[in-house]
């Protein structure tokens, strides 16, 4: 029963047993009765008072109850003019105007930080209690090119993703440095924030490609360039020399001048070898913007494979192509984008040990050209390390072939990749959408 139902039960009670000892009353003097009677009229209108008094404050607490169980902190009430229910009022209104600030507060804040998500170019993934995939910004939509029906309600160990089995390496408050396929290379950070509670992680994960190779480029444009600069003096001032010193052969005797001419034509020769050397490092820097223009690309194509049949090596090789048929016209820089492939089809062959395959299938459906070779393979280790200035596994390598690959390719505004599938072989895609 509600309070100010028994309140009102109890003012009754009371008055009925009033009324009911005031009859016996009327055996002494009918005047007694009246009196009575009046005094109990008295006590019921000031009952009345009493209980309006008693439940106005119940019922104000009924009416801020329900507002503040909905929600709804728009209602505030009017003075009375009663000092005990206005100091109640007086709390409550305050209450109330502080609650609907700070929900406006919170929501302004919550549409900023939504915002904010939203339009950052950095990619958010937000995990739920049990580390599923609960929300992803439009910026990790683009970086993993997924759609959310496909991640959502997924831990990231067990999404069908490569990129996203990465991203769970990464340690709480801790930042994580990785590549995919040795060309993208991505930064991401793992914290967390208590939701009722409990926390709940979220990851951070922005691509640092673009940064990191105008880094890369930056500082070693500048060591090339001192390089260049004092070798090719050098060079220069030592062929000098031994050219004029190739003028005493006469002075020694007729058995040893031909001795002493070798000696100097080999000294020259490397000499001129170390010059070409350096040029060769100073190509990647000094390599113009393409001049694009509209060409086919299997006339490219048939063009470097006659080059390669014409310098190539002992090895058994088995060249095979695909979809190389009828045109394929892209626009392209041909010199630059044929020294691409004259690299990329290079390395394929010097994976090969003895003999081995080399495909190349260009897909005009999806615009995707491959270079598919069966040789050594990439092993993880080397993978974070492909088309890194300077790095290379072979004896005598100088480590710029990729790096120009990817100079050519990055100008002319294509995605790439380079790396060793399940099946062991190992291809070079290039997709032509940019």
């Amino acid at each position: 029963m509600k309070i100010k139902n028994k309140l009102l039960l109890h003012f009754i009670v009371i008055h009925v047993i009033l009324f009911a000892l005031s009859i016996p009353l009327i055996r002494y003097n009918k005047l007694w009765i009246v009196a009575s009677e009046i005094v109990i009229l008295i006590s019921v209108i000031i009952s009345l008072r009493l209980y309006r008094f008693l439940i106005k404050p119940l019922e104000f607490s009924n009416i801020g109850t329900e507002s503040l169980r909905n929600k709804d902190f728009s209602n505030k009430f009017v003075l009375t003019g009663n000092f005990e229910l206005d100091l109640l009022i007086d709390v409550y209104n305050k209450m109330i105007d502080q609650l609907r600030e700070e929900r406006i507060i919170s929501e302004e804040k919550n549409h900023f930080l939504d915002k904010l998500i939203e339009s950052t170019p950095v990619g958010i993934i937000t995990l739920d209690f049990d580390e599923k995939i609960s929300s992803l910004n439009p910026a990790a939509y683009d970086l993993l090119k997924m759609q959310p029906e496909t991640l959502i309600g997924k831990t990231l160990k067990d999404a069908d993703n490569d990129f996203l089995v990465l991203l769970n390496q990464c340690e709480t408050d801790k930042n994580f440095t990785f590549s995919m396929n040795g060309v993208k290379k991505y930064k991401c950070y793992k914290s967390h924030f208590i939701n009722k509670g409990f926390p709940r992680h979220f990851i951070i994960f922005e691509e640092l490609t673009n940064e990191i190779i105008e880094a890369e480029k930056y500082a070693y444009a500048r060591v090339i360039r001192m390089m260049s600069h004092e070798v090719n003096n050098t060079v220069g001032s030592i062929t000098s020399l031994l050219e004029s010193i190739s003028i005493y052969k006469k002075t020694l005797p007729y058995t040893k001048q031909t001795e002493y001419e070798d000696a100097i034509k080999i000294a020259i020769e490397r000499n001129l070898n170390l010059g070409i050397f350096i040029s060769n490092f100073a190509n990647v820097i000094r390599l113009p913007k393409p001049e694009l223009k509209e060409y086919d690309l299997n006339i490219l194509l048939r063009k470097v494979l006659l080059l390669m049949q014409a310098t190539q090596s002992e090895k058994i090789l088995n060249i095979s192509t695909a979809g190389t048929e009828g045109k394929f016209l892209l626009k392209i820089d041909p010199i630059q984008f044929e020294q691409a492939l004259m690299n990329i089809l290079k390395n394929s062959v010097e994976s090969i040990r003895d003999k081995g395959n080399i495909k190349i299938i260009l897909s005009k459906k999806d615009r995707k050209l491959i270079i598919r070779d069966d040789g050594r393979g990439i092993t993880e280790e080397n993978s974070r390390k492909l088309f890194t200035p300077f790095f290379s596994k072979k004896p005598y390598g100088q480590g710029i072939g990729l790096t120009l690959v990817r100079e050519i390719l990055l100008n002319h505004f294509f995605r790439f990749s380079l790396s060793t599938k399940a099946d062991g072989l190992t291809d070079f895609e290039i997709w032509f959408d940019s």
